[in-house]
């Protein structure tokens, strides 16, 4: 039902091909409820029908980000999970494809089979595997073009290659 691409501050390529933004800086940073983790990442959710959505766990960077970024849909998240996970469960998606599967947080993944229980989360590779390859991605759902993506800066070619990854 839709790929979620996850960077961290050294493994930035993947969100960063999709929708020009990156993380600038990354660090540790306490948290609200307590404890402390590392910040400098983002996630892109790329649904198959429906818009991209682009957070940043930076909120002095959301200016910039929105700004970069090639999807209206940019802001910050302090937990992704607790952003998109109820929008992911409200949306009766059942299955979603986690691009950087190995690199996506334990307390992210946690939060998000939580907040959406009949949600399966699948690993991928996708992006890399494309970005790595010299291909170009033009559709990112069944019959869905995101204009956003065919400008300039990419070799946009007709490819289905998330549709398997994220197929009903």
């Amino acid at each position: 039902d839709a790929l979620l691409a996850f960077p961290t501050a050294k493994v930035a390529a993947n969100v960063r091909y999709l929708t020009e933004y990156f993380v600038r800086f990354a660090g540790m940073q306490n948290m609200r409820e307590g404890g402390y983790h590392m910040f400098g990442s983002c996630v892109a959710l790329f649904p198959v029908d429906g818009e991209p959505m682009v957070r940043t766990d930076q909120p002095w960077d959301i200016a910039r980000a929105k700004e970069i970024s090639v999807f209206p849909d940019t802001a910050y998240a302090g937990l992704f999970a607790q952003d998109l996970g109820p929008m992911i469960r409200d949306r009766g998606y059942r299955r979603i494809a986690i691009d950087n599967w190995y690199v996506f947080p334990a307390r992210e993944f946690m939060a998000l089979q939580e907040i959406a229980p009949d949600v399966e989360f699948v690993p991928s590779h996708v992006m890399s595997e494309v970005r790595r390859s010299g291909q170009q991605v033009v559709r990112l759902g069944r019959d869905t073009r995101h204009s956003a993506l065919q400008h300039d800066t990419h070799r946009i070619r007709e490819l289905d290659v998330l549709q398997v990854e994220v197929a009903r």
